[in-house]
């Protein structure tokens, strides 16, 4: 694969993504305007909420918008450090990736504390890096899985008997004799 395919294919949605989090890092979308969406939401659902519930759930709805948002980071970043490799866990695609989303983090904050309706602070840093730990906690345990299931299809192809298939033919040779 040559870089410019590479770069198409695996870094521009790193940057697209990192684009988004720029534009979503803007006055435009302070926390005032996460709870009038909140309410917005809540109106159109036919649902009716107090003011206090209302900003309770923007309130939960921020951090988690922070996390999912730094998860899809990192699980672009891992996947653009794999660069096409077959499916698995390096963890040093896992540490990049995860540097890669501690500096979009700190950049991010650091350009809302210039922002009149935005806050920059250490707590949106480490919602971001809850994010992209569970990211890679997700990564880490599909790779697992991957492996145990080659593990085991790799066991049939080569003929070496598991558990279940031996116990059978175990009870239909008695039954036999």
């Amino acid at each position: 694969m040559n870089r410019t395919t590479i770069f198409f294919l695996y870094w521009l949605p790193v940057i697209g993504w990192g684009l988004v989090i720029a534009g979503l890092s803007s006055d435009r979308f302070s926390s005032s305007w996460s709870l009038s969406f909140v309410e917005r939401v809540a109106n159109f659902l036919s649902l009716s909420f107090s003011k206090a519930d209302i900003q309770w759930i923007n309130r939960v709805f921020r951090p988690v918008g922070h996390m999912c948002t730094y998860a899809v980071l990192t699980l672009l970043g891992f996947r653009a450090l794999r660069c096409g490799r077959p499916s698995g866990w390096q963890g040093k695609w896992a540490l990049a990736s995860f540097l890669l989303t501690l500096a979009v983090a700190g950049a991010d904050e650091l350009n809302q504390t210039r922002l009149l309706t935005r806050t920059g602070s250490l707590t949106g840093i480490g919602q971001d890096i809850i994010g992209s730990l569970l990211a890679l906690g997700g990564i880490w345990v599909l790779a697992k899985l991957s492996e145990n299931k080659a593990s085991n299809v790799q066991k049939d192809v080569m003929g070496e008997p598991n558990r279940p298939s031996e116990s059978r033919e175990e009870e239909s040779t008695e039954g036999t004799g």
